[in-house]
């Protein structure tokens, strides 16, 4: 027969209390990640949700243009800073967020459940424009955004609800 000693029962007291320090500390640290991954996607919505964003959106699908050099001579930097910066700060804002889902701070399911389908339509308007400065000189122009709408197309036909445009 094992007999049990005092030292036996303090090092395996011990022991459990290490094991049972160790779940709590994990537990702790998932669900600060989870409150901060929760932030973080609120904080985007939040700045999506302001009149000004809410107004960009119809407002940058009613740009036109013929081609590349078209866009630049109406909209381009040189020609047009001011609508420039206004369309190149609301683009830039979803390719964060596409930065945010490609290293794993925002899940696409979340941000899908949230978000519309105005993402893939101004990827769908200004793909274009963005292969055409990618192909003169920047080929990383954009790439979040694009990444951002083919993982919530992939949401979508997951879920089998098909909202999103087919990407060509």
């Amino acid at each position: 027969m094992v007999e049990i000693t005092y030292q036996m029962f303090l090092s395996t007291l011990q022991t459990a209390g290490i094991l049972v320090g160790i779940v709590y500390y994990v537990t702790i640290m998932r669900n600060t990640q989870k409150a901060r991954r929760s932030e973080i996607l609120w904080n985007f919505l939040q700045l999506r949700r302001q009149e000004d964003a809410i107004l960009k959106y119809p407002w940058a699908l009613s740009l036109e243009w013929e081609d590349y050099d078209d866009f630049q001579s109406k909209y381009g930097m040189q020609a047009n800073p001011e609508t420039w910066a206004k369309l190149w700060s609301y683009l830039v804002q979803f390719d964060d967020i596409g930065l945010m889902v490609g290293r794993g701070v925002i899940d696409i399911a979340d941000y899908y459940e949230l978000a519309s389908r105005s993402i893939p339509n101004l990827w769908h308007k200004y793909k274009p424009i963005i292969e055409e400065i990618r192909r003169r000189g920047d080929p990383k122009t954009m790439d979040w955004l694009q990444y951002l709408v083919e993982e919530m197309q992939k949401e979508s036909k997951r879920r089998g609800d098909n909202l999103l445009p087919e990407l060509p």
